[in-house]
């Protein structure tokens, strides 16, 4: 159904166009040129087309994609829509931390454990978050022929680093030393930084070893729909609204069990390299049978990304 028709590219979007001129052009350099359907199809046949939409929604940078090659769509997960949060928790529970459990649904203990990890989400992604000064969101997939139904989440936070001792400090240390740091101000300038990002204050008023970085955490991808390839695709999501399109950073940091190894295979082919290894870190499991999280010790190596 060609026909000779010709389309309008514009960024990343096709459009309709009564003209046939095709002129010698680089499509990805012309941000407005004129050319025929075929030779969009032929140049574009072993891409991804992918439509981005960036737009502000309560003062926080949100994203959404479209992958046209295996019809996965990424959003931000808004936290004001009602349940939002505890159905994200629903699928970290299932897909995360309990993939391979039989049975688990029929568990006295599997609503005890789905209670606690909502109640991390809540602190972590929901409305309380706005409390403190470190930004976070949760970026969620999901298939075009089922989009009520989540596909994956990955979620990204702004956190402390302390590039001397080689440590990403926890949510509450890091929002800690952010606050600290404001309040030890005069009445003047504690006003002044009192809304400012946590990359300003970080800049301005810590030591310089301490900077704000922004870390991927908690990938999980239904189990159902392994090696579409879902997880990279959440991942380059979470780059580009880390990045200076979004957050204004310049890098993006995860955190991996060394043993894991085809989580770091993924990471690694999406360009992540290892910056040191954290010996004996605590990992946690959750454990069906008491409804409880174990605390484990496991070598943890940290990756980053220059975005």
């Amino acid at each position: 159904k060609l026909n000779n028709k010709s389309f309008y590219f514009s960024t990343s979007k096709l459009y309709q166009c009564r003209s046939t001129t095709l002129p010698t052009l680089s499509l990805f350099s012309a941000p407005r040129t004129f050319v025929p359907l075929s030779y969009l199809v032929n140049l574009l046949a072993f891409q991804k087309v992918k439509q981005q939409v960036l737009k502000k929604k309560n003062g926080h940078l949100f994203s959404s994609s479209l992958y046209a090659d295996d019809s996965i769509s990424i959003s931000h997960l808004d936290n004001t829509e009602p349940g939002s949060i505890q159905k994200a928790s629903d699928f970290m529970t299932d897909n995360f931390w309990l993939p391979n459990e039989d049975g688990k649904h029929e568990n006295k203990n599997y609503e005890t454990l789905s209670a606690s990890v909502h109640d991390d989400l809540l602190d972590r992604y929901g409305e309380r978050m706005k409390q403190g000064k470190l930004d976070s969101g949760i970026l969620q997939a999901h298939t075009i022929g089922n989009p009520s139904e989540l596909a994956g989440l990955v979620g990204i936070d702004v956190a402390v680093l302390d590039s001397q001792r080689n440590v990403i400090f926890n949510r509450e240390k890091s929002d800690s030393l952010l606050t600290n740091a404001v309040a030890s101000l005069g009445p003047k300038d504690r006003k002044r930084y009192m809304r400012s990002s946590a990359q300003k204050i970080a800049t301005k008023l810590l030591p310089p070893e301490l900077s704000a970085v922004v870390v991927l955490s908690n990938l999980a991808v239904s189990t159902s729909l392994r090696r579409m390839r879902i997880g990279a695709k959440l991942c380059t999501e979470a780059e580009l609204f880390a990045s200076v399109k979004g957050w204004g950073f310049t890098e993006i940091y995860l955190k991996v069990e060394s043993e894991n190894v085809p989580a770091k295979t993924l990471y690694e082919r999406l360009g992540y390299e290892e910056r040191w290894v954290e010996n004996n870190a605590i990992a946690l499991r959750a454990d069906l049978d008491s409804g409880e999280f174990i605390e484990k010790i496991k070598d943890t190596t940290v990756m980053s990304k220059f975005l």
